[in-house]
Parts: C-alpha cells; structure tokens; sequence
C-alpha cells in the first residue's frame, strides 16, 4: 500500500497518511490505513527514515537544554543589573 497507494484487499486510494506506531518492543514501525475497508498495514521505515528521525530527536533536545540554560542566566543577569 505504501508504495501502490492502492489499498491491497479493496483496491481503494483513500489511504490515510503514514504515521507512527509502536508496539511492543519494537522501535520506528509506521502504520497506513485504509479508509474504506480499514485494513492496515505495518512495515519497518528504511535505514535513512530512521536516522533522520533520531538526528531531528537529537537537535531537538540540544535546543532544549540550551533554552533551558539560557533563560535562567538571563533571568540572573537581569536581576543582577
């Protein structure tokens, strides 16, 4: 279905867009579903996907802890001038 974007039981292209799943100790699996007829699909993204995903999780949380470094300096700074 992913790569048809042909539902593979009732031939419709009412798909919905590919999202993250999680089960169970499994990482990265991405879920596709058919509107119509409901059948779902699970299939494992392939190697760049996956570290793309891991490198936006690292930017993200680099930005994070230095926000949160730099606004409590600032706050000092201000009340220290």
């Amino acid at each position: 279905m992913r790569k048809t974007n042909i539902c593979q039981k009732c031939g419709s292209k009412d798909l919905s867009k590919e999202r993250d799943a999680r089960l169970q100790g499994r990482e990265f699996l991405k879920i596709i579903s058919c509107n119509k007829c409901n059948f779902v699909e699970f299939y494992i993204p392939e190697y760049e996907e996956k570290e793309r995903k891991k490198k936006n999780a690292s930017v993200f949380l680099w930005s994070m802890l230095i926000v949160g470094l730099v606004i409590p300096i600032g706050v000092v700074l201000l009340l220290v001038i």
